[in-house]
């Protein structure tokens, strides 16, 4: 299951959200630990989405707009580069190195959708 969910109620936060757990968390760590499932990706992107309306990046934002829709089919189906912290700046599909202190929270996922 997804390992936390995150609120959206902040607001234009520097790029750090708070969970419901208490603690916030980046959204680039957000997007790597939740773009295995649809509804947690998309809701990353949305953040992403915020914050380039909050800084007035029309780069990110168009970004993210295709993100959102790209990235939970991409979700549904199991195609997600491992590592990728979402944003606009990177390849959509540009798998990148997993944070070694998160490697512990995904490597269960990814040997379970090898194998199917």
């Amino acid at each position: 299951m997804f390992p936390f969910t995150i609120s959206l109620s902040s607001g234009c936060s520097p790029g750090l959200y708070p969970t419901r757990a208490g603690t916030r968390v980046s959204s680039s760590r957000a997007h790597i630990k939740g773009q295995r499932w649809a509804w947690p990706n998309t809701r990353v992107h949305l953040l992403q989405l915020r914050h380039g309306w909050c800084i007035g990046n029309g780069r990110e934002m168009m970004g993210q707009l295709l993100r959102m829709l790209f990235g939970f089919f991409g979700s549904l189906v199991g195609q997600v580069p491992t590592g990728n912290t979402g944003g606009a700046n990177v390849k959509a599909e540009q798998p990148m190195p997993v944070p070694t202190d998160l490697q512990g929270l995904l490597t269960p996922q990814v040997e379970l959708r090898k194998r199917r």
